[in-house]
């Protein structure tokens, strides 16, 4: 099965390119340029649910806290057995 395709025509650093041209074949250079990309996109979606967890444990501090303050009792409760 083969994937559906664009061609793009990009512009990269000088160094860049002759980097990739040392790293691969002129018909490997497509796959590699495809699996960086989607690596870093997968790098950035990570990145993203990532501060998306961290807003939303931070949002819910307050609340937390206040279950652990009206459990407080509860969880004390018969700890002289042990």
């Amino acid at each position: 099965m083969t994937a559906e395709t664009e061609r793009l025509n990009i512009t990269i650093e000088k160094d860049l390119a002759m980097e990739l041209k040392k790293l691969t074949s002129p018909r490997k250079r497509s796959a590699f340029i495809n699996e960086a990309i989607r690596y870093r996109i997968e790098q950035e979606k990570k990145e993203k649910i990532h501060l998306l967890l961290e807003e939303g444990y931070k949002a819910r501090s307050n609340e937390s806290l206040s279950i652990l303050d009206d459990f407080e009792g509860v969880d004390l409760e018969n700890w002289d057995e042990y």
